[in-house]
């Protein structure tokens, strides 16, 4: 038995497009859709030539806030946008990376 985690206002959240992660925050939620904003982040010292490098999460008050709506798979995709083709939220924690597109 699976049990899922209680979504409420201020807690993590993190854009999946790609291999790209972006941190984020719910700052709403109305029935089965949440809101998200987009938070800034600094490296913190010492850990910035790290292969892992690790992070500070900081909320973005101004940031455009955006609708994602939970879908079938149980996966939370943009309000209006398909499924296949989009990045999605992950509801629970903030995670940063940016693969260098080499």
């Amino acid at each position: 038995m699976t049990t899922e985690t209680e979504i409420v206002v201020g807690m993590g959240a993190t854009r999946v497009v790609g291999s790209d992660r972006y941190p984020a925050t719910v700052v709403a939620i109305k029935g089965n859709r949440v809101a998200i904003q987009d938070d800034d982040w600094q490296i913190l010292p010492g850990t910035e030539y790290h292969a892992t490098p690790q992070y500070v999460f900081l909320r973005s008050p101004n940031d455009n806030v955006v609708w994602y709506s939970k879908r079938k798979n149980g996966q939370y995709h943009r309000v209006g946008s398909s499924s296949k083709y989009t990045g999605y939220v992950v509801l629970g924690y903030r995670s940063r990376y940016f693969d260098p597109h080499i």
